[in-house]
């Protein structure tokens, strides 16, 4: 299926994210499926066990309240599992359901292991120019919020800008910051919507009676949620390089050409 390559607002964003989520969503749900069995397994943990601590009120107003430890196995087996998912699990599977939405939005061929192998080789760059960036955005919200909010509007197409153009450390981060220019507030609307969408589906997993069922309920509905969102954002990432650089307009000469060499920036990084 061919989809609208454009300049697109807000509500064009969507509708592309939702064809591109509905088309493509058993092959999207198999990459992000380790990331969700990893935070089901996480949260049926914390079900089962209770919290890692629990601070149990002095009877007497002298002594000091006490502190009720869940089981060490249990405590290892979550921190472990928790460090995995970020460390090595959420940046993997971000970067590959970044590359597949790509190739999917661009008609290229893709699959898990494809998607994974291109995840694999940006993993150090990825996670090193997302530490940058979050360690920017840190010191720009310690010094005042206002320059923190600037710099994560800035920072938006970071991890869209390493995987999909292969572009690293401060030059990413300078990518990024062009192509959000003047895009502000279709991005602010677009982070809006998803808060709302997230809200709505805690809503839906709090109505599930059964704490375990609703665990997977929700574990399922936060991928899905996820896998929408990180739809979205490379769909709006592609919008503004049509604003900023003419990308659609590269892809119809391609097009036109098809027998000649393909045009700069067509192509995927590899």
């Amino acid at each position: 299926m061919r989809y609208e390559i454009r300049q697109l607002e807000v509500g064009g964003v969507l509708d592309q994210a939702i064809n591109l989520t509905k088309d493509n969503f058993a092959l999207f749900f198999k990459i992000a499926l380790v990331l969700f069995l990893c935070s089901a397994c996480i949260q049926l943990l914390t079900v089962w066990t209770g919290p890692m601590a629990t601070v149990i009120p002095a009877v007497n107003p002298a002594e000091m309240p006490k502190v009720q430890w869940a089981p060490s196995g249990a405590i290892l087996v979550t921190l472990v599992l928790m460090l995995v998912s970020f460390v090595v699990v959420r940046p993997l599977t971000n970067g590959a359901i970044i590359y597949a939405v790509a190739s999917c939005y661009l008609g290229m061929p893709i699959n898990v292991g494809i998607a994974f192998r291109r995840a694999w080789r940006v993993y150090l760059p990825m996670v090193l120019t997302g530490i940058l960036a979050f360690v920017l955005f840190a010191l720009g919200y310690a010094l005042c919020l206002v320059p923190g909010i600037i710099l994560a509007f800035r920072f938006a197409f970071v991890t869209q800008v390493v995987v999909i153009e292969g572009v690293t450390g401060p030059a990413a981060l300078t990518r990024s910051r062009e192509l959000m220019k003047t895009n502000w507030w279709n991005a602010f609307v677009l982070g809006i919507l998803v808060i709302a969408i997230s809200l709505g589906l805690l809503v839906i997993q709090r109505l599930v009676p059964q704490q375990e069922l609703a665990v997977i309920v929700g574990s399922a509905l936060q991928t899905a949620l996820f896998i929408f969102a990180t739809a979205a954002l490379v769909v709006f990432y592609f919008s503004c390089r049509c604003k900023l650089e003419n990308f659609d307009l590269v892809m119809l000469a391609n097009a036109v050409g098809a027998d000649d060499p393909p045009a700069e920036g067509m192509t995927l990084a590899e």
